[in-house]
């Protein structure tokens, strides 16, 4: 196993006079216990037993969607990669990191705050977000 793959993947290299149990990486039981020799390194692992997962999950309408989720590495198992191997929860962290920056926005600039701050002023702003959308969505 090459030291740049140990140090990404946070283990520690098994001697080979040594056993290494690996846990359950899928949701299926298997139908009997399995002794799998000769695996040296985390990709075979990870060749051999090809872990993943399917899951429901609620987009931003509240749509549910059924995704699966297939591990090639330990580094997969990490939030980012996640969510990064999924159209539906790409745009979730892109519709969160958009509300943020535009919150951060309007908390930085004195002016916004002031619509904000007005309920006149900021129901103003809201119609016109509103004749915004529908003039979009034409």
């Amino acid at each position: 196993m090459a030291k740049n793959q140990r140090r990404s993947e946070g283990i520690t290299e098994v001697q080979h006079n040594k056993t290494l149990v690996i846990e359950q990486l899928t949701v299926k039981p298997p139908l009997k216990p399995e002794v799998v020799y000769g695996l040296k390194s985390m990709k075979e692992v990870f060749n051999n037993y090809k872990p993943s997962v399917g899951v429901f999950l609620k987009d931003y309408k509240g749509a549910i969607i059924n995704e699966d989720f297939s591990f090639n590495t330990l580094a997969d198992f990490q939030l980012e990669k996640i969510l990064s191997k999924s159209k539906s929860t790409q745009s979730l962290v892109d519709y969160k990191n958009f509300l943020f920056a535009l919150a951060n926005k309007i908390n930085a600039t004195s002016d916004y705050r002031k619509i904000i701050d007005s309920p006149e002023k900021k129901e103003q702003l809201l119609h016109l977000i509103q004749e915004l959308k529908l003039e979009i969505s034409k």
